[in-house]
């Protein structure tokens, strides 16, 4: 009788360990020297390396013109990010943990951010050219391909505040 009891006990708690829902998923606060980040960014080019078993890479752009879409995304306050390939939604995730940010001045501040509770990596550096004139780089998200068949990989992505 005892190990049917035990057993039934047991049954119990490891049921109870699968009902507990994961807390959801908080964004980063982009407030402060972050806000900088914060907007509408409409992307202007990537850069494309076609590398060879011998010799020096080429480089190429890819733009809105040449590849024949347009792509810009939102960054809200609360971590929220959104994607739009021709104003049609393609991406929409939280920016939920900073593990790297570097702000030093106007030049070049740098946040490295992880997407939706997970290790996957956004790293955003914002360069400012002039005073009139807001970019910011994304080397891997959210244009990013590694084509090995043809030896093409992306770089850098480039976009403009708007």
């Amino acid at each position: 009788m005892k190990p049917i009891i035990f057993i039934a006990f047991l049954g119990l708690v490891f049921s109870c360990e699968k009902d507990k829902t994961p807390l959801p998923c908080k964004g980063v606060s982009m407030t402060g020297e972050r806000e900088l980040f914060v907007g509408k960014w409409r992307w202007y080019s990537t850069v494309v390396e076609e590398w060879f078993d011998v010799g020096d890479p080429i480089y190429h752009d890819y733009t809105p013109q040449n590849q024949g879409f347009e792509y810009y995304f939102t960054l809200e306050a609360n971590g929220t990010y959104r994607g739009f390939r021709n104003d049609t939604l393609i991406h929409d995730f939280i920016l939920n943990r900073v593990d790297f940010e570097n702000f030093n001045g106007t030049i070049n501040s740098v946040m490295d951010l992880r997407i939706n509770c997970t290790n996957d990596p956004l790293e955003l550096v914002h360069f400012n050219f002039d005073l009139s004139n807001d970019s910011i780089l994304v080397r891997q998200y959210p244009l990013s391909f590694s084509d090995d068949a043809n030896h093409l990989e992306t770089k850098m992505n480039f976009f403009v505040k708007e």
